[in-house]
């Protein structure tokens, strides 16, 4: 009975030196990279991007100027469709803050084994 005792304290000891000793535990910098290129893709892609296609496509550039109905539904669709991956994207990386929290929790031996 104290074999199991002394061996959970021992596995208990060592996960919190690795903890203490910077071990490296994945998640928290992965997700900012995520978030980073959420925000980039937002920025740059949806609105750049809906910018360029109505500059481009949704009006003529004949006076008066006229609407390009497909010009202007392609810049939306585009904007619209950024905000939704960014939302996903950036759903993704507070999950894997999450994990990356719990991970170093459970390796700080924070979370008993009941």
């Amino acid at each position: 009975m104290t074999e199991g005792l002394d061996q959970s304290l021992e596995t208990q000891t060592s996960n919190e030196a690795r903890a203490k000793a910077g071990a490296v535990i994945y998640g928290s910098d992965a997700a900012s990279v995520l978030r980073f290129f959420a925000w980039i893709q937002l920025v740059l892609l949806g609105i750049g991007g809906s910018i360029f296609l109505l500059a481009n496509y949704g009006f003529t550039g004949h006076h008066p100027a006229e609407a390009n109905p497909l010009g202007i539904v392609a810049a939306s669709a585009l904007f619209l469709s950024s905000i939704g991956i960014c939302a996903f994207l950036l759903a993704i990386a507070s999950i894997a803050e999450n994990l990356a929290h719990l991970r170093r929790h459970i390796a700080g031996g924070r979370f008993s084994e009941n």
